[in-house]
Order: C-alpha cells, then sequence, then structure tokens
C-alpha cells in the first residue's frame, strides 16, 4: 500500500510523528510511506529511517506571496496527484494541511474528525474522519491516529523513537559538553536569561565545555550574554540540521526549553532536561528514553498563552514570565546530576 503522509511542519509536530510511523510499518510489512513536509523541515522527514520519500512542498511560501509561487506551487500538486496514492493520511489536522490532502486528488483520504482536529473545518475535507480523544500528548494522538486509519492495534508500551540508531549519528569524541536549547517561537516559553547564565555558570563549574545552537541573530546575542565570561563556549550559527543531530547526539546531555530542537534531541536518547512553563508537559512534553521534563510550580501554569498576563507587584522578584520562577537553575541543575547518575549506573 503506498500512503501519503501529509505533516508538514514544524519540528516538533515532524518528530511526535516517528513513533507512529514505527507503529505502521510493524503492522503492515508492505506499506510505502511517501513524507509530504514543508520544504525547510525535509532533513527531519528524511533522518527517520524506514520512510521511503519525502517531498517537499513550498506551502509557507505560497501563501506568503501567492502571486509569485503559484506557478510552484501547483507543479508540485500535479507532480503528486500522478504519484497516484492509495490513500492520505492527514496528520495534521489544520485546514491548509486538509486542503493539501484534497488537492491529491486521492480518493482515501484520511483525517481527525470536526471534535479531534485542532482546526475543526479541516474533517469537511476528509473521506474518513476518526475520533482521538484530544486530551492526550501528541505522540500518542497520533499513533492513535495512524493506528485507526490504517486498521491495525496499537502496540502497547512506550512510544518507540528509533532514530538514535540512524547511520550517522554517533557521539564525538570530545571533552563532555552540554547543548543549551533556549530558543522559541514563544517568547512566553523562554526560560529567564539569567536562569540561564546561572546554570551555565553551575556547568562550567562542573567542567562542562557548552555549545549554544542558534538560528537567529537574536538567539546568537542571547546565546553570547549568557557564556559571557564562561570559557569553553561555542556559538554554532545556522549549522546544518545534519551536523547539529550529530553535536546534540555527542552530548553529555541537553537543557531545553519547549522547542522543537529539544523533541528532536529526546529522540536521539540522549538526556534531555526539558524546562515548562506556559504549555503543558501532558500534550507536548519532550519524550525518549532519556527525558525529563519540569513543570514550572505556578498556580495559573500551564496557561497555554503566548504572552504572560499575571500581574505581579512591582516590588516582587518575579521573573518574566512569573511562572519560571519557580524553577530555578538550582532545580535544574540537581535534575541534571540526578540524570546524569542515573545514566552512569546503566553504562
Amino acid at each position: 500500500m503506498r500512503l501519503l503522509l501529509v505533516k508538514m511542519s514544524s519540528m516538533g509536530d515532524l518528530v511526535h510523528t516517528f513513533p507512529a510511523i514505527n507503529d505502521a510499518l510493524q503492522a503492515h510489512e508492505e506499506l510505502e510511506i511517501t513524507w509530504l513536509v514543508e520544504e525547510a523541515f525535509v532533513d527531519i522527514a528524511r533522518a527517520y529511517p524506514g520512510v521511503k520519500a519525502t517531498i517537499p512542498i513550498c506551502l509557507r511560501r505560497f501563501l506568503r506571496n501567492p502571486i509569485a509561487h503559484w506557478a510552484e506551487f501547483f507543479s508540485a500538486i500535479k507532480a503528486l496527484r500522478n504519484m497516484q496514492f492509495d490513500q492520505v493520511l492527514d496528520a495534521q489536522g489544520l485546514i491548509k494541511s486538509a486542503i493539501v490532502s484534497r488537492l491529491t486528488g486521492c480518493a482515501i483520504r484520511n483525517g481527525l474528525d470536526s471534535v479531534s482536529a485542532r482546526e475543526g473545518l479541516a474533517a469537511w475535507f476528509y473521506t474518513r474522519r476518526h475520533s482521538v480523544p484530544r486530551k492526550l500528548h501528541a505522540v500518542d494522538r497520533t499513533r492513535q491516529l495512524f493506528a485507526k486509519a490504517l486498521a491495525y492495534t496499537l502496540p502497547e508500551g512506550r512510544a518507540e523513537f528509533v532514530l538514535a540508531s540512524t547511520p550517522g549519528i554517533q557521539k564525538t569524541m570530545e571533552p563532555p559538553y552540554a547543548v543549551f536549547l533556549h530558543g522559541t517561537s514563544w517568547q512566553n516559553k523562554q526560560w529567564p536569561e539569567r536562569y540561564w547564565k546561572e546554570l551555565a555558570q553551575k556547568c562550567a563549574e562542573g567542567g562542562y565545555a557548552l555549545k549554544f545552537p542558534s538560528g537567529s541573530a537574536d538567539e546568537l546575542a542571547r546565546s553570547k550574554r549568557i557564556a559571557e565570561g564562561i570559557e569553553n563556549s561555542a556559538f554554532l550559527d545556522k549549522v546544518p540540521l545534519a551536523e547539529l543531530l550529530k553535536i546534540c547526539a555527542g552530548a553529555r546531555f541537553v537543557v531545553s526549553v519547549d522547542t522543537g530542537l529539544g523533541h528532536l534531541t529526546g529522540a536521539l536518547g540522549v538526556p534531555v532536561i526539558g524546562l515548562y512553563g506556559p504549555t503543558d508537559v501532558k500534550l507536548t512534553g519532550i519524550m525518549g528514553l532519556k527525558t525529563s521534563n519540569l513543570n514550572a510550580g505556578f498556580d495559573c501554569a500551564p496557561c497555554m498563552q503566548r504572552k504572560c498576563t499575571y500581574w505581579a507587584n512591582k516590588d516582587s522578584e518575579l521573573v518574566q514570565p512569573a511562572c519560571f520562577t519557580a524553577l530555578t537553575p538550582e532545580t535544574v541543575w540537581r535534575e541534571v546530576q540526578n540524570y546524569l547518575e542515573i545514566d552512569q549506573t546503566k553504562c
């Protein structure tokens, strides 16, 4: 069976799809999966073993400027129609992904029903609609959707990520280092900069070098402020994804906010400490063999809001966003040490 998987973005959402792909390939040996993915994230889809082919699409560019990218976008759609897939599975659940699924011309189009999808109108474009509870982790929701769409029993046990065994991703023989992932699309999800500085100092005192990936000028500037005065700090500005994966795979541990690269690193099997304030660990916590997610203990967390609306007394020592006040560098460093001790015991 030739299946077109529509899950175009973002990085974290793509990673959340990995275990479902693994389930499906184990259930159906004859299954051939082609993954339709936003062009900026095609290397992530290609990194996962078992996917037969990946097709990049310029949907974001097309939506920003339809006139300029009209011909390129519909040329890609025409190529999809000519491939004649047996089924389409939209694992994104948005109106834009549902429309793309419809444009493929495939007669069997699977997706979430109007209650389960993030955008209920998306269900209108599917021929087969599936109900999946919304109050589940994104990984578990996607696994259930795949199982229902492809008619197999969901395997018991934890989600399996096999990215760590992908050829070309091995640990490097360097002095021990940590990776800090502080960049995120929501400003509200950013752990306070002064907390990062304190944690960086503790890591340096513990004998760890630091590496700071950055995808923008703002992230690079923040990395340099965090590492000011700390030796053995490396700033990785817009490093290609394949190289970045190798760097993260070689880390002794990673500390990450709720961001796509943090989720991808968790799939590598590296010890990852996730820092969660406004977003919900139960829905989007970093998953993997060696992950630990720390919740900000605060009355209004998780609020799921892009902007903090908590109004504190101006004389208060609360940081911004306020919910991270309870998630201190001491707490994070203690969790890092706990995980390193556990990992060393297993070795």
